[in-house]
């Protein structure tokens, strides 16, 4: 059978022992349940609307997983989906999902230990952050789907894989920070497999990150390194905002810092100090009532 959670109200899901078959979460696109304890699902897990919210706990589940247009499933802090071997998880187009965490407290979406590599197919939007991806057949960012440019996989590890760790077959242009790839793909890290869109792994770590391990055949992924001290303007014009600065870290007082003349937004150091080693502009820096 099957158990469905429907209406327009927030609810908890809570399970002190035994297990589902069959899950429905069918709420309002505005509504959420969330999981109150670990839970398992041994049958099919459907988001059909609203969200499936688990924070800090364990879903397991043993047949194929789908997000339906309207539905969201999230993966908060150190929660864990566990995934059988062979079954899939599948984000149509208008669903989401969601798997953000943060350096000390991550999601990872996994194998149920007793079983093999899971499918990882995306026609819908995924946003991740800090999250873990292992034991998958790859995650395939089909050519439909949208990775949430404010959570692109950044600090995200990728690891334990069959095939590639990665596909995109969309036209995006994103930024990529600080991702890892800590084991061997059988073929490649990242596969991109179009000619429209990029990707930039900026920072990006472990043995088998790089192009070395990549397959682009229209020269559209980047593996690069963020530079210290260098300006880009990408938030405001506010020297304090780590947001402006090409490695995300405001300069210190040992750190060289470098304005280029392309920028949109020109730094402003506004009322604070503002630190520095040597300095090097051919853009424009205002100093405000603060001092350099």
């Amino acid at each position: 059978g099957t158990v469905e959670l429907y209406g327009s109200a927030n609810a908890n899901l809570s399970m002190n022992a035994g297990n589902l078959f069959n899950l429905t979460i069918n709420k309002a696109t505005t509504n959420t349940v969330t999981l109150a304890t670990n839970a398992t699902v041994n049958g099919a897990l459907t988001v059909q609307g609203g969200t499936l919210l688990s924070n800090n706990r364990i879903l397991f589940t043993t047949d194929n997983i789908s997000v339906n247009n309207g539905g969201t499933l999230s993966l908060e802090n150190a929660a864990i989906l566990r995934v059988t071997g062979s079954k899939a998880i599948t984000i149509a187009s208008g669903g989401t999902l969601k798997a953000i965490g943060t350096s000390a407290s991550r999601p990872i979406i996994t194998s149920n230990a007793s079983s093999g590599h899971h499918e990882f197919q995306v026609n819908g939007t995924i946003s991740a952050r800090y999250a873990i991806f292992e034991y998958n057949y790859g995650i395939n960012i089909w050519s439909t789907a949208t990775v949430d440019p404010l959570n692109p996989f950044d600090q995200c590890t990728f690891q334990y894989g069959v095939d590639r760790f990665l596909l995109f077959s969309n036209n995006q242009e994103l930024m990529i920070r600080g991702a890892s790839f800590p084991t061997a793909p059988v073929y490649n890290n990242v596969w991109k497999n179009n000619n429209a869109g990029r990707v930039n792994f900026r920072d990006a770590t472990g043995a088998y990150a790089g192009e070395a391990y990549d397959l682009d055949p229209y020269n559209r992924v980047d593996w690069t390194t963020s530079q210290p001290g260098l300006w880009t303007g990408a938030v405001s014009t506010d020297w304090h905002t780590a947001g402006n600065w090409d490695d995300l870290m405001v300069p210190g007082t040992t750190t060289d810092v470098t304005i280029p003349a392309g920028p949109a937004n020109m730094p402003v150091t506004g009322s604070s100090t503002a630190y520095c080693n040597d300095l090097n502009i051919t853009g424009q820096l205002t100093i405000q009532a603060g001092s350099l």
